[in-house]
């Protein structure tokens, strides 16, 4: 490919530009072919297009009129085929003309970190009820990611290898782990916050192996992968290589108002079953307590705290916090990342 047109070169030509409002009119509803160099020649997808807009951080709505756009232009023009270099920048142009150059700077910023084959993993961090595998399994739909591990099912794994009698803190919940510790201090040693803390800290290097183990692998394989647990704590993070081009991208999720995280501990009854939330609502307080801590913790390493609402909201907010960090060290021109990648 010599040259990518310009927007305007286009706007001139064949991909007339509408006024707001205005339905364009169409040719012929034909298919259009996307042509890939690793993957190959595919019918163009609307819900794929849309998806990946969304997974740089744009706005559902937004994404669907992107794509409507671009396809519909696409069709007006009489295009039976187009590479995905020649897409990728049109759909930049069309963003940042439709949309916002801040849109269009983190589709950019996405699209080159695409290209780049280095693996991703996204890190969801929370007390409980603070909707991590929701948010977790969402990303994945989006993404396209296949590989998620829980935390929760690491701690279990070790449960069945070793017995309660053998190490009983590694069979309470993270927000009563504290328990044991206090059954082996005397009364007048007790302090509440630094024994759940303690507790906590005691789990989390108990599964620090397995979980150090599994992101490990995935960088040797480099692929993507989602892990999501309250275990997921920062000394894990400064145990890993720091040799690798992987993006490791640590969240916390959190709920700051009591009322609201009681009303999600509850919804757990309704959406799953089997995790009853009787059983946490008694231990409400000290689950408070130790999203107070984990809080404390993300700020004082500074891992980005996300308040968790809407889910498509959390998504977004969650790709636009990890695009914001690739834009860092992004130097690369519109030209540069879709003209020399194909």
């Amino acid at each position: 490919m010599s040259r990518l047109p310009g927007w305007a070169t286009l706007t001139a030509t064949a991909w007339p530009i509408w006024p707001s409002g205005c339905r364009l009119p169409l040719a012929a509803p034909g298919r259009i072919v996307v042509n890939s160099p690793s993957r190959g020649a595919s019918a163009f997808s609307r819900g794929k297009h849309e998806r990946y807009l969304r997974a740089a951080g744009v706005k559902a709505e937004k994404a669907e009129q992107t794509t409507s756009l671009v396809y519909e232009q696409l069709l007006a023009a009489g295009a039976t085929s187009i590479d995905t270099c020649t897409l990728g920048y049109l759909t930049y142009l069309a963003l940042e003309q439709e949309v916002s150059r801040k849109a269009a700077k983190r589709y950019l910023v996405w699209s080159e970190y695409q290209r780049s084959g280095r693996p991703l993993i996204l890190m969801i961090c929370g007390t409980v009820g603070t909707g991590k595998s929701t948010i977790a399994t969402a990303l994945a739909n989006q993404l396209d990611i296949v590989r998620m591990q829980s935390t929760d099912m690491l701690r279990e794994v070790m449960r069945t290898m070793i017995s309660e009698r053998l190490l009983p803190i590694l069979h309470t919940s993270s927000f009563n782990a504290w328990s044991v510790l206090a059954e082996q201090k005397s009364s007048l040693e007790h302090d509440d916050e630094l024994l759940l803390a303690e507790g906590f800290r005691a789990q989390v290097d108990l599964l620090s192996a397995a979980s150090e183990a599994v992101i490990e692998r995935t960088l040797r394989e480099r692929v993507w992968l989602i892990m999501e647990g309250v275990h997921i704590h920062p000394s894990i993070l400064e145990k890993l290589p720091q040799d690798t081009d992987a993006v490791i991208a640590p969240i916390m999720l959190a709920v700051l108002k009591r009322r609201d995280l009681k009303e999600r501990i509850r919804g757990r009854s309704t959406t799953a079953p089997q995790r009853r939330s009787s059983r946490y609502l008694e231990h409400f307080d000290a689950i408070w307590q130790l999203q107070s801590f984990l809080l404390s913790e993300a700020d004082r390493t500074r891992i980005p705290i996300i308040l968790n609402g809407d889910r498509d909201s959390v998504v977004r907010e969650i790709m636009r916090t990890v695009i914001d960090s690739l834009a860092e060290d992004f130097s690369a021109t519109p030209t540069e990342v879709f003209r020399y990648s194909c």
